[in-house]
């Protein structure tokens, strides 16, 4: 039987090769292994820990290595960082195990050569020596180095956020994520709902800001639990919960929901329309209308109609009818950088600046072709999950700047207790801040 650490080394190598979201692979990976469930979390920590702390860890383990770290066979810099990940962020692994199960996988993995090697540095790593680094003589490279972020994007968090709201993006998002969840209005109430959960020894704890999110604490296997299958509850981060609140969607309205998929904001807003009206969930790819649907059925929601579009199309024709200037509310929340989600899928810190510097234009469009299916005295919703100005405040400047018959309107005025504040009436959500992911809201009305 294959181990923890096994599965975790196919799984980073997979991730290095493929660039592809970890979250993904651990899921491919895992559809049909047969790991004993301490093995498996070992695994995902081992990864998500690894994709964390890549910058220091590559920084600890160039000072014990005679040549330059990117010559070094990239199985054997996967061991390494697997190791030093475990030597120095792992508490309750001891340091003598860290070594001597990392060089017995440098041998089960035909990696017999590097044995040594492993084993010499990874004793070094032991030694815990002290980063030296200068946060006064060079903050960019401390930030980059202890915090672990590629210095471009150290830089953009200090020049977007200032330094000390840089420091705690930065930090947040090296913390132990929670799972955050939604309780299903539709089927039961939040304190029948922890009750059960607590009847079965999960520690669930209600949030005490929104009706119904609440957090489930340690490791659970949702796929497992009856209360998840039935639809009584979903996941859903607190920010997502307040994007779609701040619809203001109401019961026999009609909602458009121009990028849903995988479609918890479309299913969020449902509940709150007491799954009275209509929504109609679009997405281009058409694969991800099946998610839509199959999540709504399980939620127990029959309002929302999927429709194949590209969001950027002007257009929204059903059955022959044209929403044109028909939706009480629509939800623009684009595609963008990702960066306020770095905490749960930590390979997103890793693009570079010409990966996203072409986003804001995407959003535009998007922005722009959805304004078309606001009715007079409707709202439009534009939201992203990343902390970046250039996809946040300036494609909504620009769009007022372009839409006389918009107006701005602060969201969500008087929510999470007045904890809320405004910048030029738009919302960003910090995640040391508001514990949420980072997420930017802005709305509209159209005159």
């Amino acid at each position: 039987m294959k181990t923890g650490r096994e599965a975790a080394f196919k799984v980073l190598l997979k991730i290095e090769k493929s660039k592809t979201y970890s979250d993904l692979a651990l899921k491919d990976y895992f559809k049909d292994s047969a790991l004993p469930a301490n093995e498996k979390a070992l695994s995902f920590g081992i990864v998500l820990g690894v994709l964390d702390r890549r910058f220091t860890l590559d920084y600890i383990l160039s000072k014990y290595l005679t040549k330059p770290l990117m010559k070094l066979d990239t199985r054997v810099l996967t061991l390494l960082r697997m190791g030093a990940y475990q030597i120095l962020f792992m508490d309750r692994i001891p340091d003598f195990a860290a070594i001597n199960e990392t060089v017995k996988l440098a041998s089960v993995s035909g990696l017999s050569f590097a044995k040594g090697l492993v084993n010499a540095v990874l004793r070094k790593v032991a030694l815990r020596e002290p980063l030296d680094i200068s946060k006064d003589e060079d903050p960019i490279k401390f930030y980059s180095i202890s915090c672990s972020y590629p210095e471009w994007l150290v830089k953009h968090f200090i020049d977007s956020y200032g330094e000390e709201n840089a420091e705690g993006i930065m930090k947040a998002s090296l913390q132990p994520g929670e799972t955050v969840c939604c309780a299903n209005p539709l089927k039961t109430n939040r304190d029948e709902l922890l009750k059960a959960l607590t009847e079965k020894g999960i520690e669930a704890v209600p949030d005490s800001r929104l009706d119904d999110a609440f957090y489930i604490k340690g490791a659970v296997n949702l796929s497992e639990l009856s209360e998840f299958n039935d639809g009584l509850f979903h996941v859903q981060d607190i920010s997502s919960q307040l994007c779609a609140l701040s619809t203001g969607a109401k019961e026999g309205e009609t909602v458009i929901d121009v990028c849903a998929a995988p479609g918890g904001k479309s299913i969020r807003i449902a509940q709150l329309m007491n799954n009275k009206g209509r929504i109609i969930s679009c997405d281009i790819h058409p694969h991800k209308l099946n998610i839509i649907e199959s999540y709504a059925k399980r939620m127990g929601v029959d309002i929302i109609t999927v429709l194949e579009r590209d969001a950027t199309d002007r257009n929204l024709v059903i059955d022959g009818e044209s929403f044109q200037g028909k939706a009480d509310r629509v939800l623009c929340d684009v595609p963008c950088s990702g960066l306020g989600v770095i905490r749960g899928k930590p390979e997103i810190k890793y693009k570079s600046e010409d990966e996203i510097r072409e986003l804001p234009k995407i959003q535009s469009a998007i922005l722009k072709a959805s304004a078309g299916l606001v009715n007079k005295g409707g709202t439009l919703v534009y939201s992203t999950c990343t902390l970046n100005p250039a996809e946040n405040e300036q494609v909504c400047e620009k769009f007022l700047a372009e839409n006389s018959d918009f107006e701005a309107m602060r969201p969500l005025e008087g929510a999470l207790k007045g904890e809320i504040e405004y910048t030029m009436n738009f919302l960003t959500l910090l995640p040391h801040i508001y514990n949420t992911d980072g997420f930017f809201i802005a709305a509209f009305r159209r005159k």
